[in-house]
């Protein structure tokens, strides 16, 4: 009767592992590489922060016609004129995609908790972002957190 040895790096759950820990490699490598130094190309010499990751404009309003409120946050570094932009960036990556659309076919709830709209323009990791987020329906849990994240 012949054994038939399995090794651990051939069973199916193996594979998926392997597949995961390339793939956060792969990751965690995006974005890690040294840029140009001080005065570098690219740089804008060295009285110059690094360029964010995230950078955010929100323009908010409690009514219609009302003047706006605005802020700016910038994320890796963070900066700008939140009160506290650490926190705010820690809470807005929490969310992963946080100004994504909702799905076409999700069903939201039609109901309005105020006529506050917070807009949202800028970048994200690389994707511009314009997004209007009102306080109801879909958006009801989102405008909660920015409005948080703002105040």
């Amino acid at each position: 009767m012949a054994v038939k040895a399995v090794l651990p790096w051939r069973t199916p759950m193996s594979h998926s592992v392997l597949a995961a820990t390339a793939a956060g490699l792969v990751i965690a490598g995006c974005g890690t590489a040294a840029g140009p130094g001080p005065g570098g190309a690219g740089s804008g010499g060295a009285s110059h922060p690094a360029a964010a990751k995230v950078v955010l404009r929100f323009e908010a309003r409690t009514t219609p016609g009302a003047a706006p409120t605005r802020w700016l946050l910038r994320c890796d570094p963070d900066g700008g004129t939140v009160g506290d932009p650490a926190a705010a960036c820690a809470r807005l990556l929490k969310i992963g995609r946080p100004f994504a659309s909702p799905p076409p076919n999700q069903v939201c709830p039609q109901v309005m908790a105020s006529s506050g709209v917070i807009t949202v323009t800028g970048t994200w990791f690389g994707q511009r972002v314009h997004r209007t987020v009102a306080d109801g329906t879909c958006d009801l849990g989102l405008y909660a957190t920015l409005h948080a994240v703002l105040h």
